[in-house]
């Protein structure tokens, strides 16, 4: 009996050579996932450039779990507002989002700290002005 795809003999019951049964039991095993079966599965998986990601060890907060489960009802609902999740975004975009997020933050405490640091100068010219207030209006 010869194989089906390259005409050597056949050695499995499939009609298959060693050579090809062995592929095609490894075509069998790896499978690509949608996006849906790939956020649902739970185990490794291997991207296309090659990395493994265990979900086990992918952290989800509630508010992820609920957006996914919710996710279709509220597109279709408001087609206008879209929540962004960042445990799917590269490490180049996080460090930029963080890095904005670490300016405003150092804007936020210089303008506090400025604001502390002049308080006592304002309180100062606050009593000033209504001592003089009071004693004019005294004098009069």
């Amino acid at each position: 009996m010869k194989c089906k795809n390259c005409d050597r003999d056949a050695v499995y019951d499939d009609g298959l050579c060693e050579s090809c049964h062995r592929a095609a039991v490894e075509n069998e095993r790896v499978q690509v996932l949608s996006r849906e079966e790939k956020n649902n599965f739970r185990g490794k998986t291997i991207d296309a450039d090659g990395s493994v990601h265990d979900s086990a060890e992918d952290k989800q907060t509630i508010f992820d779990t609920v957006f996914r489960s919710h996710g279709k009802q509220e597109d279709s609902q408001n087609p206008h507002v879209h929540i962004y999740a960042t445990n799917r975004l590269p490490l180049r975009i996080k460090f930029a989002i963080g890095f904005i997020l670490l300016c405003i933050v150092a804007v936020i405490f210089a303008a506090l700290s400025l604001l502390v640091y002049a308080a006592p100068f304002i309180i100062g010219c606050a009593v000033i002005y209504f001592g003089y207030s009071i004693i004019k209006s005294l004098m009069h």
